[in-house]
């Protein structure tokens, strides 16, 4: 029979990320807890939506979310806007 070699779980503790002390997040009120701890319902900024998808040179996403960043805003943003100017641009 073979001896294992023990698992050196150091590795695994080193690139856990720190879960902060449960029981303050456990008894600090909602409002206080920073956004990324506060559950979200699933899918609430979706209800409604439907997905657009397309395939285009990565120079082209490059400079899209280039230009998101220097207005401030979203791609998704930026790209209803030019769904709904070109829209606008074709109506009858």
């Amino acid at each position: 029979m073979s001896k294992r070699k023990p698992i050196d779980i150091s590795a695994i503790a080193a690139s856990a990320r720190p879960q902060g002390d449960p029981v303050t997040k456990a008894t600090t009120p909602e409002q206080e807890k920073p956004e990324a701890l506060t559950p979200k319902p699933a899918g609430a900024s979706r209800a409604g939506r439907v997905q657009i998808q397309g395939y285009f040179p990565a120079e082209t996403r490059r400079r899209l979310k280039m230009l998101a960043a220097q207005e401030g805003r979203t791609v998704e943003d930026l790209l209803a806007e030019a769904i709904s100017d070109l829209l606008d641009k074709r109506r009858n």
